[in-house]
């Protein structure tokens, strides 16, 4: 099995997807309310709301070097203190650029860039942007369907004694402080969800997203390659992180249906590559024969490639500069945000670049898709 970085093309989905997702929850407390318990309703049903559910793909998102805007994250106060970012802090971390001053058009096309927000839609509210995105996906609660489920109470000891109750009378601050740790016996829990890929029909319209497209679709799904003929097969876009392959054999019956073989061994394998973000082009300004590139710093990248095209072709699914010769910056640093081109002969130009990291095994590039290309003319 080889696997292969190549630029999928996006293609925006068209057709509304049904489903229900299940977890099972086995001497565990998959969702709990604030006493410890699962959370349950006044007739005794257990559940567990959306945002369980949500959170786990959001660490897994996370954990893959993907934006995710609406997940705890820590800092350190003025005086030293450990504290959580307020939301303000953490556009400004995971965006690189402060909110302030920007224009509601500038916001909304960060915020869509956030995997989170991009499937699960936000409530943003911070100097002067005030949004509300309704997400393409959208789950349900997820009720326990088991009927056996018990809470079970455990107690635990902690490796410390209680300093507070520190007393020569105290026998009790000679001992390791007892703690409880609830779970269930077994629990079943069944979630509804929809995807609608129409949702940001509006914000396709003002241009700060281009929707919801299959590979939004894919950042949550198993990749299965069907009716391979060969003994090998490529998977695209696979993340940083570790995996498992599976694959049966099958023939077909005299109906000409399938009847599938058992399931192979498990074989891992690792992705340590991260895809940077691609870059934003922000301004060209053209001064004689000089053209001077300005871009905006991508997430994950630790250089850039700027090149002049005399045209644009699409390849892969994207447009990109073609024809640049020795037009081109390489290998610019990360911190940089301009790129100078000198003694350009005259003509009109299709600026483009990329960024890239070298987190892959053998040190080779690993690059952004293409930014969005703009003209320049040298008269």
């Amino acid at each position: 099995m080889s696997q292969t970085r190549k630029r999928r093309r996006k293609c925006n989905m068209e057709k509304r997807v049904y489903g229900v997702l299940g977890i099972s929850s086995i001497m565990a407390n998959w969702n709990a309310d604030f006493t410890g318990y699962p959370k349950s309703m006044s007739d005794g049903t257990v559940y567990g709301s959306d945002k369980a559910l949500k959170y786990p793909m959001k660490k897994m998102w996370e954990n893959e070097g993907k934006k995710v805007l609406y997940i705890k994250s820590m800092e350190f106060s003025k005086s030293g203190a450990l504290i959580p970012r307020t939301l303000k802090s953490r556009y400004k971390e995971i965006f690189r650029e402060d909110i302030e001053g920007k224009n509601s058009e500038e916001v909304l096309t960060n915020l869509m860039s956030a995997v989170d927000v991009k499937n699960f839609g936000a409530t943003f509210a911070e100097a002067k942007n005030n949004f509300s995105i309704t997400g393409a996906v959208q789950f349900g609660q997820g009720f326990n369907k088991y009927d056996g489920t018990v809470a079970e109470e455990q107690q635990i000891l902690s490796p410390f004694r209680d300093g507070s109750k520190d007393s020569e009378k105290n026998e009790e601050a000679k001992n390791s402080t007892l703690g409880t740790k609830v779970t269930s016996n077994e629990a079943h829990y069944f979630y509804p969800f929809v995807i609608n890929p129409l949702a940001y029909k509006e914000l396709v319209a003002l241009g700060v997203t281009e929707g919801y497209t299959e590979e939004d679709y894919q950042n949550g799904r198993v990749d299965i390659s069907k009716n391979i003929l060969k003994t090998n097969t490529n998977f695209y876009y696979v993340q940083k992180g570790t995996y498992y392959a599976y694959c049966h054999a099958w023939k077909r019956d005299e109906n000409g249906k399938k009847v599938f073989s058992d399931w192979s061994n498990a074989y891992p394998f690792v992705v340590s590559a991260i895809t940077p973000d691609a870059p934003v082009i922000t301004n060209v300004k053209v001064s004689g024969s000089t053209i001077k590139v300005t871009y905006k710093a991508a997430a994950n990248a630790t250089g850039y490639d700027v090149v002049l095209g005399t045209g644009s072709k699409k390849e892969n699914g994207e447009t990109r500069p073609y024809q640049y010769g020795n037009h081109k910056k390489l290998n610019l640093k990360e911190g940089t945000v301009t790129a100078t081109f000198k003694n350009v002969p005259k003509g009109t130009w299709v600026v483009g670049m990329h960024a890239f990291n070298r987190t892959s095994e053998d040190g080779k590039k690993v690059f952004s898709p293409w930014s969005n290309l703009k003209k320049a003319t040298v008269k």
